[in-house]
């Protein structure tokens, strides 16, 4: 799981096709995920995003959630596409695949959609949000919901790192 992760992310980099502009975000989330056992919880996690063309990127978070089943937790990497740029906000949306450990039922694997946001509120930090329906495959449960704020460092290419 990991790997595939690691796999994905080198491949962005790859697509990268002015490194010069490319930016990585890395941050600290903390918000909601429900759908399990009909109750909700407060989650917290970390992300990254890679944006090297602007209008899209690549976003990933891992997300942690305990319930009185269980922890659930997520690894979701996703593309990101921003259709809306006004001065330092992008707002999109964005598609990807997922990994999910689900109390009371086996690890699953699914796919998440959903709506993204970001605001720069310095040069060098970001606040983000995202809120995504994950539908999942080969478990009891069919489907999670999050909603997370985050809070970024962002790494310009370049050498300003």
């Amino acid at each position: 799981m990991g790997v595939a992760l690691f796999a994905t992310i080198l491949s962005m980099g790859a697509l990268s096709h002015n490194a010069q502009a490319q930016t990585v975000t890395v941050g600290a989330q903390i918000g909601g995920v429900g759908g399990i056992s009909d109750e909700s919880a407060i989650a917290s996690g970390v992300n990254i995003n890679i944006n090297s063309l602007g209008w899209a990127s690549f976003y990933a978070d891992l997300t942690i959630a305990p319930f009185t089943a269980g922890t659930f937790m997520a690894i979701a990497p996703a593309f990101a596409f921003y259709p809306v740029d006004v001065e330092g906000f992008l707002f999109g949306g964005l598609v990807g695949v997922g990994f999910y450990n689900v109390p009371n039922d086996k690890s699953n694997f699914g796919f998440n959609y959903g709506i993204i946001g970001d605001f720069g509120i310095s040069k060098k930090l970001s606040v983000g949000m995202t809120a995504r329906q994950h539908l999942l495959t080969g478990g009891q449960k069919d489907s999670v919901w999050n909603v997370m704020l985050s809070l970024g460092y962002k790494f310009d290419g370049g050498g300003d790192w």
